[in-house]
């Protein structure tokens, strides 16, 4: 019940945010930009995780904020790559919209992911409630569920708004990039990125061919393959073991852990990786926003596990010997 108490909590930190948006979310999923941005600013405070970060002095210091991954980070690396007019620091400006986006997409997707399993526990006490009624702890957990479910919904919605808007305008400045760095690093690194989230993959074989050429021992290439992958041949063995490489060249790749929670296929094998996040950096959006969740989700897993181990023994105890 502690882990259902901080979903239930977590639910009600963005619920001030108005019923009727996070209604039409979960029912149309027809949010606007600025109830979608008022929905995430409300979690974002509620969830103590809008800590600004430290405004960068040089471009080094903006890709640091850049491999940080915490969406807190993004405005304010953004802001001082958009303000550098070199071609660096436009190519950063791209890559940080484009990660912006892509990171309110995961947060979403972990939510859906998370809250599948919510469901089916909801489920089975919505038939159990029909047939033969529920006790008292029971319908406290149906209720909850149903509250935080419904809320949940909001918040996945408005995160995938809000992430589509950041890849809309990190596409638009990524070709400006490489339309004026054709046959640079900058220029490839950056149309890797573009065409991987435009499903280009011919253009992407294009472009990571490039960077070998250019910069065979890149991390951003390993990241490239890894994210390649995973989403265009679903190999999430491959995608995890690249995924892994990146982190062990460079600790500090955040957004590289990120996608490794997303590549394994359930929640307990990812567990070790969210628990490094939460260790490493504890105000990162998916500890801070997903993390609640994600332990709920696991306890319903196990708690599902724990019940069919006990019917199945129980059978043992009563077949005929």
């Amino acid at each position: 019940m502690k882990k259902l108490t901080l979903l239930f909590v977590f639910a009600l930190a963005f619920s001030c945010a108005g019923t009727s948006a996070v209604t039409r979310a979960s029912e149309h999923q027809n949010l606007s930009l600025e109830e979608a941005q008022t929905i995430v600013s409300t979690l974002e405070k509620k969830s103590g995780g809008e800590t600004p970060a430290p405004q960068p002095k040089t471009l080094d210091e903006a890709v640091e904020l850049l491999k940080s991954d915490e969406i807190s980070s993004f405005a304010v690396g953004a802001d001082f790559a958009a303000k550098d007019t070199s071609p660096q620091g436009k190519a950063l400006d791209a890559q940080i919209e484009l990660a912006w986006g892509e990171a309110q997409h995961i947060v979403s997707d972990l939510l859906d992911r998370a809250t599948f399993n919510l469901h089916e526990e909801y489920q089975l006490l919505a038939k159990r409630s029909a047939t033969k009624g529920l006790d008292a702890k029971e319908q406290a957990r149906f209720t909850q569920l149903e509250k935080a479910l419904d809320e949940m919904a909001g918040v996945s919605n408005a995160l995938t708004k809000l992430g589509d808007e950041h890849i809309a305008t990190g596409i638009k400045k990524a070709k400006d990039v490489i339309a004026a760095n054709p046959n640079e690093y900058l220029g490839y690194r950056v149309a890797a990125d573009y065409y991987r989230l435009t499903e280009d993959w011919a253009n992407f074989d294009v472009a990571v061919k490039k960077l070998e050429e250019l910069n065979p021992k890149s991390n951003g290439l390993v990241f490239a393959r890894a994210m390649e992958a995973m989403q265009r041949t679903q190999d999430r063995s491959k995608a995890v073991t690249l995924l892994e490489q990146a982190l062990q060249n460079d600790p500090k790749f955040t957004r590289a852990r990120a996608q490794l929670l997303l590549a394994h296929s359930n929640i307990d094998s990812a567990w070790s990786v969210y628990e490094a996040l939460k260790a490493a950096q504890p105000h990162h959006q998916i500890v801070a926003w997903v993390g609640p969740t994600l332990e709920a989700e696991r306890e319903a897993i196990t708690a599902v596990a724990e019940r069919a181990a006990a019917r199945q023994n129980t059978l043992e105890l009563v077949r005929p010997r």
